[in-house]
């Protein structure tokens, strides 16, 4: 008995770093989050749950800014307005925007 106590008093603490939350994003995407929080001008981060996987975008409060949209590998997906913008990287499509939306932080 007391080796089962033992065994699971050392597996338990364990448990919550063996399995990632669904909810829960990358470690690329939480150091991108923080970092944009500190940016002048970051005024919103949305994930969007599309056909092609959680996408994030990072919303700045002005128009033109050039509002780009990452995958959980930190990619550029996709821009959703910029005036002179990456050739690079294209606009958001319509199916991105009409995907559901959660707000994951706001200014």
């Amino acid at each position: 008995m007391k080796k089962h106590l033992f065994l699971l008093a050392f597996l338990i603490p364990l448990l919550p770093s063996c399995c990632k939350n669904e909810d829960s994003t990358t470690d690329c995407i939480d150091l991108k989050i923080e970092a944009f929080k500190a940016e002048p001008g970051s005024s919103a981060i949305y994930e969007y749950d599309t056909p092609d996987g959680k996408q994030y975008l990072f919303e700045h409060g002005c128009i033109d800014c050039g509002d780009y949209v990452y995958d959980i590998t930190c990619t550029a997906v996709c821009v959703t307005n910029l005036e002179g913008y990456d050739e690079n990287v294209q606009f958001c499509s319509q199916s991105f925007y009409d995907s559901p939306r959660k707000e994951i932080w706001k200014k």
